[in-house]
């Protein structure tokens, strides 16, 4: 029985045996990660001249030219197979049809003998069609029968005649041969998958009959492996540099070299990548503990850049991981910032805080603005203004603050300032003007509301100043004060002007209104207007042209006398949405009331009277009527002047 060595297909033919030694290395990362079994097979070619060498050297190289394969140290061995040949398709289609055999039969039927001779009856058969490019039935009495693929070149045997027999039922056709064979096998006692060829050295000879090799083979025990197969030179480290200004430099680094685990396929530099993808991230960061105590464990860093290198020829492969964050590792951004402080010599002490938000790469500007919200600025500044100034005055309303956000760098700018002043952070300033005439006194407002803090709250607290303001009250006030609280008419509530100015983006907030004392509107009405008006009896005098006088009249007396009249005229606008009916009787109750005040006659009698609408809530009334004037304007004795000259 001889040893052989084998490679692959190459198992050094007619030369000597080789010594085969082994070695193992194993592999550490922070502990034990696998080992690498080292196999060197020292040996010589022989020759009988200088070609039979050098066709021997390669012969060797051509067999360990290709990497992973199938290392082998056995025992040869021989066995017999059967071979049947000749026969025709009829009779495998009988028996075999695509993946398995017909009518439920399995890949170990067996040849039922007629008679006696080879091949013996109830003998195990297998098929294989690979071998020679014909049909060929294996036969083996022992189990366990190695793969064809392994033998080596068969020996041929006496053929015998099957004519007649039946197999599994079928007939065998006339002319089959059937034949055994002897095939050359080897049963290892050692055997590697997947090895690697790492050398080939031939030392200095003259190629005369002897050639002494060194061949070093490498594999990787799968079972060695205590965490992931495939990969050697581990590295999976992380480096923390915290900065001056309290900035977080975090660098992440995932290494490895891949080494091939598929002896049909390369898959070195896969295993490499695989192995070093399922450790980025900041899943399994050591936490800075002795930098941020304050947040520990609970840390979460931004990432900032990524970088990848690739050797795809020694199937290595690392990745660069850069993350930045600040003190605080909420991994909502990175909060950058400085605090000013003024200690206030002739002035209030004011302190101040500017500074910026990034959001994270992989975050949108929605993180920063969150992350803004939740950050309490003040604390921020009230600590290092209370450790510079020894005091706890700060008023914790900013005095005043800006935002600034770019969405394309998704980042937020920030300035805010607040001081010791804890006067009211709001301030109205209200003007008053009168002005007296014609038996009507004006009274303008003029208003105008401050507010100090952050900006994006001054708007709203002008605005609330301004809904409690009484500007009526505001005026009558400064009236009663004008007047000496000698009030004959009061203060006219319906403003004869107003208005408001709002700018929420200065932000300012500021009024004007202007009141009188005319005579309160009616019930219904914004505005309302009485004219009344008397005309007295009057006796009519007639001039009468003098003929041939050159323009001379003379002034007749009628004697009689023209009824006195009484005039009503009233115009209003009714407030919107108010009922028309309802301002109509209003209009007419006042109409009525100013009747009973001037009409103190009863031989009043009616001359006009009409009662309209305009547009929007605009309402008209005229009447006149006439009577008999009690007392008569008379226009006296014209005795001395009868005669009146016009040129």
């Amino acid at each position: 029985m001889k040893t052989v060595v084998k490679y692959g297909n190459y198992d050094f033919g007619n030369q000597p045996t080789p010594f085969v030694t082994r070695s193992e290395n194993f592999i550490k990362a922070g502990e034990s990660w696998g080992s690498q079994e080292v196999f060197t097979l020292r040996g010589q070619i022989t020759g009988c001249n200088f070609d039979a060498v050098r066709s021997g050297q390669r012969e060797l190289i051509s067999g360990f030219g290709q990497d992973f394969q199938k290392f082998q140290i056995g025992n040869q061995d021989t066995t017999g197979a059967v071979l049947i040949q000749n026969a025709s398709d009829t009779f495998f289609n009988d028996l075999y049809t695509g993946d398995g055999l017909k009518n439920g039969r399995t890949n170990y039927s067996r040849f039922v003998e007629q008679g006696g001779g080879f091949p013996p009856a109830k003998r195990e058969l297998s098929y294989n069609t690979s071998l020679f490019g014909y049909p060929v039935w294996l036969s083996s009495d022992a189990g366990g029968f190695p793969d064809l693929r392994s033998f080596d070149d068969p020996a041929p045997l006496e053929p015998y005649d099957v004519t007649g027999w039946t197999y599994d039922g079928v007939t065998i056709d006339a002319g089959i041969e059937v034949t055994q064979q002897e095939y050359n096998f080897i049963r290892p006692f050692f055997e590697k998958s997947g090895v690697k060829v790492e050398s080939i050295n031939f030392p200095s000879n003259k190629y005369n009959k002897l050639l002494d090799y060194e061949i070093t083979l490498s594999h990787f025990p799968n079972d060695y492996f205590t965490t992931f197969y495939g990969v050697t030179n581990p590295v999976d480290s992380w480096d923390f540099n915290e900065t001056e200004d309290g900035l977080l430099n975090i660098t992440h680094t995932i290494s490895c070299k891949g080494f091939n685990t598929n002896s049909n396929v390369n898959n070195a530099f896969d295993n490499a990548r695989r192995f070093v993808n399922s450790r980025t991230g900041d899943q399994n960061m050591i936490n800075p503990h002795f930098i941020c105590k304050n947040t520990y464990p609970e840390f979460y860093p931004c990432l900032d850049t990524f970088s990848e290198q690739i050797n795809r020829v020694d199937g290595s492969y690392s990745i660069t991981e850069n993350y930045i964050s600040d003190l605080e590792g909420t991994g909502k951004g990175v909060l950058r910032y400085t605090v000013d402080l003024n200690s206030g010599i002739n002035d209030f002490s004011t302190a101040s805080i500017q500074g910026n938000i990034d959001a994270c790469k992989s975050q949108e500007i929605s993180v920063a603005r969150a992350r803004f919200k939740e950050t309490s600025f003040f604390n921020l500044v009230s600590d290092v203004y209370n450790d510079s100034f020894g005091f706890v005055d700060l008023n914790g309303e900013a005095l005043s603050s800006g935002v600034n956000e770019d969405h394309i760098n998704k980042k937020i700018d920030f300035n805010i300032q607040w001081n010791n002043d804890h006067s009211p952070s709001t301030a109205l300033d209200i003007q008053t003007n009168i002005t007296s005439g014609d038996g009507l006194i004006t009274v303008g407002i003029n208003g105008n509301i401050r507010a100090k803090g952050d900006i994006r709250g001054r708007y709203s607290k002008m605005l609330e100043v301004y809904s409690g303001v009484n500007i009526f009250g505001e005026a009558n006030n400064a009236y009663i004060n004008y007047l000496n609280n000698n009030v004959s008419y009061p203060l006219n509530p319906n403003a004869q002007s107003s208005g408001v100015t709002r700018d929420q983006y200065t932000p300012a907030v500021s009024f004007q209104a202007s009141f009188d004392n005319k005579e309160i509107p009616p019930s219904g009405f914004d505005s309302f207007q009485r004219n009344v008006s008397i005309k007295p009896s009057l006796r009519p005098l007639k001039p009468i042209a003098l003929p041939d006088q050159n323009g001379t009249y003379d002034i007749i007396d009628l004697l009689f006398d023209k009824r006195a009249s009484l005039n009503i005229s009233l115009n209003g606008e009714g407030k919107a949405n108010e009922n028309a009916d309802n301002l109509t009787q209003t209009m007419k109750n006042e109409g009525n009331l100013l009747l009973q005040t001037y009409g103190r006659t009863n031989d009043l009698k009616l001359e006009s009277y009409s009662f309209s609408t305009g547009n929007g809530q605009n309402y008209n009334l005229n009447a006149s009527w006439s009577f008999e004037a009690a007392n008569k304007v008379f226009g006296g004795s014209y005795d001395q002047i009868n005669t009146l000259k016009i040129k």
